[in-house]
């Protein structure tokens, strides 16, 4: 999963050698045509007081979950026209890691996954102002490592999250729902293509389960993202003008 990455190419010690990347402000334009973003389970305790979360996806053993940012297509409600986050909002490590990412490099790579870089980036490219992403004798300089260091933490983040995901549709946990609702204007706002836990179903877990997904940290992320739907008023108070209470 892409969304605003536009001209991902793998990171070259050689093509990239004399790449800077300014950091001293950051903005987010690349993810202001996005109304959500991917979570890793870790994220859930922060994420979940300002964002509803969400499992995104057409079937419940292959969906992720999902930030909610906007209440309508293509719209972040939490970048403002100068790319900040608003609020000092969480920003999702999804969008911090950009402009890297980790590919999957294919059967028979020497490494499982691909360091990748946006080239679309215009914070970034040769002869810039910045951090610089290779030293002198071309090994990664700290800034890089640092970033590579976030990358591999944020895979392993994806791998344990991708399990967690599979227990609940293994236990059939995961039921699917839209949001609908009808500005004062009239305009009608729905979203569909997501699953949410079901609480029933939840209390009928048997306690072998239970405990062990106490002891795990599932019963927690399962508790945040059913405390952060409520979050959904925020999204409503945060729409331009024309927004308004859902029915």
């Amino acid at each position: 999963m892409l969304l605003f990455y536009q001209r991902p190419v793998a990171l070259n010690r050689e093509a990239h050698r004399a790449f800077r990347i300014r950091r001293s402000v950051a903005r987010y334009e690349f993810a202001s045509g996005t109304n959500s973003l991917p979570l890793v389970g870790a994220e859930f305790p922060r994420a979940a007081l300002e964002y509803p979360i969400v499992f995104a996806g057409q079937l419940a053993a292959q969906c992720l979950p999902a930030a909610l940012l906007g209440l309508r297509d293509a719209q972040n409600l939490f970048v403002g026209a100068d790319g900040g986050w608003l609020d000092g909002a969480y920003i999702p490590a999804f969008a911090r890691r950009y402009p890297f990412v980790l590919a999957d490099a294919g059967a028979g790579a020497a490494a499982p996954y691909t360091v990748c870089i946006d080239e679309a980036f215009d914070g970034i490219g040769p002869g810039q102002d910045g951090e610089a992403l290779f030293d002198e004798q071309g090994e990664p300089a700290r800034f890089l490592r640092e970033a590579l260091d976030f990358l591999r933490d944020y895979q392993q983040q994806l791998q344990a999250t991708q399990a967690f995901v599979h227990s609940l549709a293994e236990r059939e946990l995961l039921v699917q729902r839209s949001l609908q609702m009808t500005t004062p204007d009239g305009e009608a706002l729905r979203l569909d293509g997501f699953f949410v836990v079901d609480e029933q179903r939840l209390r009928e877990l048997d306690d072998a389960t239970a405990a062990a997904w106490f002891r795990n940290g599932y019963l927690g992320w399962i508790h945040a993202h059913l405390m952060s739907l409520g979050q959904t008023r925020a999204l409503l108070r945060r729409l331009p003008p024309r927004g308004g209470l859902a029915n």
